[in-house]
């Protein structure tokens, strides 16, 4: 999709990411698309929250390649198998290229170990299969900051399982920054070889967490 043009091209089981000020980010999948409005799944608390004429500003990332926003007017509510909110169709929509990237402030505990790459082989190989502790402070869907009382050199590949949702999440990561806070070392990570999935599994937990 290069171009988005109004809400009317949107298709059913998109995904948006809406945002309330005073509530925070809440994620709404369409469910029904016509010429007079939108209609999509929301969580409960983002539906008891708002009203009709209420506006959201909603972002749309198509593919991880682009971004579009929006402006969504609440046209309706309806309450069947699910909280479902109705809103009036626009015109008015941005494109950016890549797609926000929003950081939760957070603090999951993370085992990893650290990875060394066989150059000639060009093959990754476990360097200390002894699992190290931290804590995840910031996640996004591409990059993370944990911190660790362990000593790791910029540039090293580990590999580790934090806590997403209801179950664990295993990635692989690139270390490319350090620095220290609250008396330990702290390391940003970038995430290799990630499943687009995977990322959007860490996005809704993202948002479940970032909440004004």
């Amino acid at each position: 999709m290069k171009e988005l043009g109004t809400t009317r091209n949107l298709k059913e089981g998109c995904v948006l990411r809406a945002y309330r000020r005073g509530f925070g980010y809440a994620r709404l999948t369409v469910v029904a698309v016509n010429d007079h409005f939108l209609a999509a799944l929301s969580p409960e608390d983002l539906f008891l929250r708002v009203a009709e004429k209420d506006t959201l500003e909603a972002y749309f990332w198509h593919e991880g390649t682009s971004s579009f926003e929006f402006t969504l007017a609440v046209a309706g509510k309806a309450e069947t198998s699910g909280f479902i909110l109705i809103f009036s169709h626009t015109g008015d929509i941005r494109k950016h290229e890549g797609r926000r990237c929003l950081r939760a402030r957070i603090g999951i505990p993370i085992k990893y170990y650290p990875l060394s790459v066989n150059r000639q082989e060009r093959r990754f190989y476990r360097e200390d299969i002894t699992f190290r502790r931290g804590t995840v402070v910031e996640l996004t869907d591409r990059e993370a900051v944990f911190t660790t009382p362990e000593e790791l050199v910029p540039a090293t590949l580990v590999r580790g399982h934090m806590p997403v949702g209801e179950s664990d999440l295993e990635f692989t990561g690139r270390i490319t920054g350090c620095g220290a806070l609250e008396g330990l070392n702290a390391y940003t990570i970038e995430y290799l070889g990630m499943h687009e999935s995977e990322r959007n599994r860490i996005l809704d937990y993202v948002f479940t967490v970032y909440r004004e």
